[in-house]
């Protein structure tokens, strides 16, 4: 491991050459330069995006040194392409980058002097951030502040705005196994389950990272592929549910089916929603909060798209 690498920054990349650039050239311009820059290229070898992204990648290694770039020789999946970037670090710490997302310029700086004067039971420092659309900024996402986030993890509740915003010591990583390439989804919450369940995480107010968000009317998961992740994800962590206190681990249930309620009231799928909510129901009684938030979700997704933009409400 060489001693003057002090972050190693992995992007995965499929289907997004364009994306990329901004998103290398954002690591490239960091206050902090002892770094290194992995992107692992997880195109199918024969595909135009595979021809498109080794031309960007050739641009930039011109620029910069300081890039490795590694060809999968097939298509693999995200967290295969991480793990390839994880064995090939050399940093004290590993920064995830996702292809489409990109940091600004103090950010790796400003994580590792903090993680640096942490104890040794903090693996992890997140950072809020800016919401992007097509270029031009928008709100900022305030991330969970919560140390020890274990059940937010297990129940998909821990909102971190991206699965770029972790950063994290590398032996940490290392000891964890990685992200679980069978895993189909909730890669990140299952490496997060198996970091949380040892150590803490730090909180950086500052947005120092910018979130490229897409129209949520466009990409509205399929319910049935999401119940089935969902359930797939809590057996495999089971053992780590069970040993919660009761209270707790009534809440990692009963919030994982709420979430799966709004869910397939977004599907429109209003049947489902009352079987859902009945399940999350039968761990922890529903608050009169939540029961009209369901309520009003019902009534938006029914809303015709002019209504709600007339009056101002979004989903």
């Amino acid at each position: 491991m060489k001693s003057n690498i002090k972050v190693s920054v992995i992007i995965p990349t499929y289907k997004r050459a364009a994306e990329l650039k901004r998103a290398v050239e954002s690591v490239i311009s960091q206050t902090l330069k002892e770094i290194e820059i992995i992107v692992v290229d997880d195109n199918p070898p024969e595909s135009d995006s595979r021809a498109k992204t080794e031309k960007i990648m050739e641009e930039l290694q011109e620029k910069d040194e300081r890039i490795c770039y590694i060809k999968h020789a097939k298509n693999m999946n995200g967290a295969a392409a991480r793990n390839t970037g994880i064995k090939n670090s050399q940093g004290k710490y590993i920064s995830f980058l996702d292809d489409d997302d990109f940091y600004l310029p103090t950010k790796l700086e400003k994580e590792s002097k903090l993680l640096d004067s942490l104890s040794s039971e903090y693996a992890c420092v997140i950072c809020n951030c800016y919401a992007v659309r097509n270029g031009v900024y928008g709100k900022v996402i305030e991330v969970d502040g919560n140390e020890s986030p274990l059940q937010q993890v297990l129940s998909c509740t821990y909102r971190v705005g991206s699965g770029s915003n972790l950063f994290i010591r590398r032996d940490v990583m290392m000891e964890c196994g990685g992200f679980n390439e069978k895993l189909l989804r909730h890669q990140d919450y299952d490496v997060e389950a198996r970091v949380y369940s040892k150590y803490k995480v730090k909180k950086i107010s500052e947005p120092l990272l910018c979130v490229e968000l897409y129209s949520s009317h466009s990409n509205i998961p399929d319910l049935d592929k999401a119940v089935k992740y969902r359930e797939e994800y809590l057996r495999l962590h089971k053992q780590l549910i069970e040993s919660l206190p009761h209270r707790k681990r009534n809440e990692v249930y009963a919030d994982s089916y709420y979430n799966l309620c709004e869910l397939a009231i977004r599907n429109k799928r209003l049947k489902d929603a009352r079987k859902l909510y009945l399940i999350s129901k039968s761990y922890i009684q529903t608050s009169r909060n939540k029961r009209i938030m369901l309520i009003m979700k019902c009534v938006l997704a029914y809303m015709p798209v002019n209504m709600r933009k007339a009056l101002r409400i979004g989903r």
